[in-house]
């Protein structure tokens, strides 16, 4: 499982720093995961981004996406998916 949870994406637009100009960012809704294989489980909340940011080498990749952390944790919880993660590797 790959938990992303939050996305940005680029608006199109850009922003002027100190540095220079530089793309302007806005979170895309929802906390998002992937998974190697089908979720039956998750089939509601399945997306199909037209250009993916990350994916598995080698492995069709399934993409999901959730209201929030939240929402997440419950599902993985119902699906059986669910391991505690130490301190620091659930992000966000």
């Amino acid at each position: 499982m790959d938990i992303i949870g939050k996305i940005y994406a680029s608006t199109g637009n850009m922003v002027q720093t100190d540095e220079g100009d530089v793309p302007e960012m806005a979170l895309v809704p929802g906390w998002h995961v992937n998974y190697w294989e089908p979720v039956p489980a998750w089939a509601d909340h399945k997306v199909d981004p037209s250009s993916p940011d990350r994916m598995y080498a080698g492995h069709e990749t399934f993409y999901y996406r959730f209201a929030d952390k939240a929402e997440f944790i419950e599902k993985a919880k119902e699906a059986g998916l669910w391991v505690e993660p130490e301190v620091g590797e659930l992000n966000g």
